[in-house]
């Protein structure tokens, strides 16, 4: 059977469209696989710089990113979380930043975090355990569990309420948690930026002073 030019035209249409198409996506891929190695580049770069500024040291002891030491007294870690692979398009990872800090007591299972950005069973089961403070504030952006809810109370005072939220109002897209002895961010981002780091490190530091 002979195969009219009209069809023999859209054949070759169909091969040239094809073609083109293989050509984009690889084109994309390409273009998405340079991004990743340059951001992940800058945020080494990033991490390196902040470290020297402030005395961390690389730890090759865990995988993934990791940077330790001492800042003003308080142990302080950068680090890619555990969930992180780092492995995702663009070098997205959750980044997390930890101060300790002293405390003489700490209530029994209690966990101080970001109210927002907890979803599904997690988020429900939170909830379940949720200890209420009567700072009306505080406990809208706030979301505090512990196995005494009295005890919890007594120890979130003013000032520790205060400081807490301090940090996660100034930090709306990270989460926040304070556990016994440090308190973190969590952001999931290619921080590529040092001013960020630096705003993070800087409420921290203000954040756990009020906490002791």
């Amino acid at each position: 059977m002979l195969i009219s030019d009209r069809s023999r035209h859209h054949l070759t249409t169909f091969a040239v469209s094809t073609a083109t198409l293989w050509l984009i996506l690889a084109a994309i891929l390409i273009i998405v696989a340079a991004l990743t190695v340059l951001l992940r580049y800058r945020r080494q770069s990033v991490w390196q710089r902040f470290g020297k500024r402030h005395g961390l040291e690389h730890d090759d002891s865990v995988p993934g990113m990791r940077l330790s030491g001492m800042i003003d007294g308080r142990h302080c870690v950068l680090e890619t979380a555990d969930e992180s692979s780092d492995t995702g398009p663009m070098g997205v990872e959750e980044v997390v930043l930890k101060l300790s800090f002293e405390s003489d007591e700490w209530p029994e299972l209690l966990c101080v975090r970001s109210a927002v950005g907890l979803i599904g069973d997690i988020a429900a089961s939170l909830e379940e355990h949720r200890v209420e403070t009567g700072d009306a504030e505080f406990d809208r952006d706030v979301l505090v569990t512990a196995k005494y809810e009295e005890e919890a109370a007594n120890w979130l005072t003013p000032r520790r309420r205060a400081a807490l939220l301090s940090i996660v109002q100034a930090h709306d897209d990270k989460q926040m948690a304070c556990q016994p002895g440090f308190v973190s961010l969590q952001t999931r981002s290619a921080i590529s930026r040092s001013d960020e780091l630096e705003r993070m490190l800087g409420s921290l530091q203000t954040g756990v002073r009020q906490l002791e």
